[in-house]
C-alpha cells in the first residue's frame, strides 16, 4: 500500500512537470507557470529528504502524541516545510542574483523555468534538513528531561515502599524520612506518601499531626485524579480524630460522621469496614453510624479490627 501511495505521489509529480513545459512550449509565458516550478521544487526537495532517510527522516517535534512522544506529520509536513523554504530561497536568491526569476527578456522561459525549479528544489531539501537539526535539539532536550522525570520517579517509588518496610518493621524515624523523600521527588504520588506519613504520626500517636497530613490530602483534590486515595484519606481523618475523644454533642464527632460520609460516597464498599474498624469502636452504637452501614447489619463490633487506618 505505502508503496502504491509512493508511485502515484511520483507520477502525479512528474504529470505537473511535463504539464508545465508543456504549456511554455506552447503558449505564452505567465508568472504563474514560474511559481508552479517553484511549488514543485519545494514539494520535491522536501518530499525527497523525507524519503531517502528511509524510516521517517523527515520532520519531527517534541510532542504529547504518538507512542514516543513525538509529534510526526508525515511526508505532509515535510512537503509544506519544503514548500515554504522554496518560496523564501527564491525571494533571497532574487535579491542576491539581483535579477528576475520571473521575466524571460534574457533567457528562454523553459531554462529559466528549470532555474526557478532547481533554486526551489535544493532550498526545499535545505529547509528541511536544517529545520530537522533544530528539531533533533530540542527532541535531544526533551528526552533528556523525560529520563531525569522518570528516573526521579523511580527514586519516589523506591522511598515509598522502603518506608512502607520501615513502618511495618516500628522504624518510624526512617519511615518519615522515606515519606518525606518520597512527597518531594514524586508529586504524582504525593497523596499516598501524606496518607503513610499520617500512619507513622497516629503510630507514635501524634494525632493532631497526622490529621494535618490527611488534611492536606483532602484539601488538594482538585490536583488528586484518583479518588481512591482521597476516600482512605476521608476514612482515615475520621479515625483519628475518633481516637481524640468523642463526645456525641460535639462538633467534633460532626467531623468525623461527615468524613466518614465522603469516604463512603468515593468508595461504597468501605461501608462494610465500620463493623471492623477500632478507631470507631467508641462511634459505633452513634445512631449516624448505623445509617451508614449496610441494611440489616446492626452496629456491633465484629473480629478480624483493624488499628492503623487504611493504606
Amino acid at each position: 500500500m505505502k508503496e502504491k501511495i509512493l508511485i502515484l505521489l511520483a507520477s502525479s509529480f512528474s504529470a505537473a512537470i511535463t504539464i508545465s513545459l508543456v504549456i511554455l512550449s506552447n503558449s505564452r509565458v505567465e508568472a504563474g507557470i514560474f511559481f508552479v516550478a517553484i511549488v514543485l521544487g519545494g514539494i520535491g526537495g522536501g518530499f525527497t529528504l523525507g524519503l531517502i532517510g528511509g524510516e521517517r527522516y523527515g520532520l519531527k517535534l517534541p510532542g504529547k502524541v504518538g507512542s514516543d512522544h513525538k509529534f510526526d506529520p508525515g511526508f505532509l509536513g515535510d512537503i509544506f516545510v519544503g514548500l515554504m523554504s522554496s518560496f523564501l530561497g527564491i525571494g533571497v536568491a532574487s535579491r542576491t542574483l539581483k535579477t528576475d526569476l520571473f521575466s524571460t527578456t534574457e533567457v528562454s522561459a523553459i531554462e529559466l523555468w528549470f532555474v526557478n525549479f532547481s533554486i526551489a528544489y535544493i532550498c526545499g531539501f535545505l529547509g528541511l534538513r536544517f529545520i530537522k537539526g533544530v528539531s533533533e535539539k530540542f527532541l535531544q532536550e526533551a528526552q533528556i528531561k523525560e529520563n531525569s522525570e522518570r528516573l526521579t520517579k523511580a527514586e519516589g517509588t523506591n522511598a515509598f515502599l522502603s518506608a512502607q518496610t520501615a513502618l511495618s518493621a516500628g522504624q518510624f524515624d526512617e519511615a518519615e524520612n522515606l515519606y518525606h523523600k518520597a512527597i518531594n521527588l514524586d508529586k504524582e504520588n504525593e497523596a499516598r506518601a501524606r496518607i503513610g506519613l499520617a500512619r507513622v504520626h497516629r503510630r507514635r500517636n501524634h494525632l493532631g499531626e497526622a490529621i494535618a497530613e490527611l488534611s492536606t490530602v483532602i484539601n488538594s483534590q482538585p490536583k488528586e485524579p484518583r479518588k481512591e486515595r482521597l476516600a482512605v484519606a476521608y476514612w482515615n481523618r475520621a479515625c483519628y480524630r475518633a481516637l481524640l475523644g468523642m463526645d456525641l454533642n460535639s462538633e467534633e464527632s460532626t467531623l468525623i460522621f461527615n468524613d466518614l460520609k465522603q469516604a463512603i460516597q468515593l468508595q461504597p464498599e468501605f461501608r462494610h469496614d465500620l463493623l471492623t474498624e477500632a478507631d470507631l469502636q467508641k462511634a459505633s452504637k452513634d445512631p449516624r453510624m448505623f445509617e451508614l452501614m449496610p441494611k440489616g447489619i446492626s452496629p456491633t463490633k465484629q473480629d478480624g479490627e483493624t488499628d492503623d487506618g487504611k493504606l
